[in-house]
């Protein structure tokens, strides 16, 4: 090969070489601000909110609810105190029902 001829097939690869990596660089870049444009919508104000309904508590609280809640605390007793009154406490949730 003649040096003309080599000189000519290393220009046209370096301008491939220059044209492909231009093209991925175009395309990373189209594709980063398609992913900012989707970050931006997905995070984007929604509708307002209604306001929420006021609360109503109840006058009286519920007999059952009450006595729920202490059998719970009767029962966390029971497995927080030793051995040895855990028969008592059962024996006492007995003659209660």
């Amino acid at each position: 090969m003649v040096p003309e001829d080599e000189f000519t097939v290393a220009m046209i690869c370096s301008l491939i070489f220059f044209a492909s990596t231009m093209w991925l660089m175009f395309r990373n870049w189209r594709l980063k601000r398609k992913l900012r444009k989707l970050r931006l919508a997905q995070f984007a104000p929604a509708a307002p909110l209604p306001p929420a309904p006021p609360q109503v508590l109840p006058a009286q609280p519920d007999p059952q609810i009450a006595e729920l809640k202490e059998r719970i605390k009767v029962l966390e007793r029971i497995t927080v105190d030793r051995e040895g009154s855990l028969a008592r406490e059962i024996e006492l949730l007995r003659d209660r029902a």
